[in-house]
């Protein structure tokens, strides 16, 4: 009797279930990086779309070096050297600051917060006034969307 179950081979067991957990995570990441590069590009062309709508109505926002990121959890708006030029309260003026750094939580995107780097030179053009304003922090909170903002508030140091 002996014999007869030394001679059979040992049983095998599949290790497919030692990788389904592992694809699983693979499959989850690859899937919320492609929802977070959708959101981040959807962020960018609407922020794109408000600059022409603006720019449509007479107000000329630039940035001289704008970039998206802020993978995986969030989407971060990092603008470099952001000017404005146009009517503010029917009066044309211009404004620049040095930067200003603008973030949404993906689970969250109608929720902006945000950092502004001065200072702030703005200039009067009818009368060719100046003021620089400076600061040592400057946050921004903004809910809702460019057509229907619900709130907005400022805070500075």
């Amino acid at each position: 009797m002996m014999a007869d179950t030394a001679a059979q081979p040992p049983k095998r067991y599949s290790r497919f279930g030692l990788y389904v957990p592992i694809f699983a995570l693979l499959v989850l990441a690859i899937g919320w990086s492609i929802f977070w590069y959708t959101s981040a590009t959807i962020t960018g062309r609407e922020i794109g779309a408000w600059i022409k709508r603006e720019a449509a109505d007479g107000r000329n926002w630039t940035c001289s070096d704008r970039s998206v990121g802020g993978y995986p959890f969030r989407i971060e708006i990092t603008c470099k050297e952001p000017s404005f030029s146009g009517p503010a309260a029917g009066v044309p003026v211009t404004g620049k600051l040095v930067g200003i750094h603008l973030v949404a939580q993906l689970y969250n995107p109608k929720l902006i917060i945000g950092e502004a780097e001065g200072p702030f030179d703005f200039v009067l053009t009818q009368d060719g006034s100046h003021t620089l304003a400076s600061w040592k922090l400057l946050q921004i909170s903004v809910r809702g969307e460019p057509d229907t903002l619900q709130r907005a508030s400022l805070s500075a140091d």
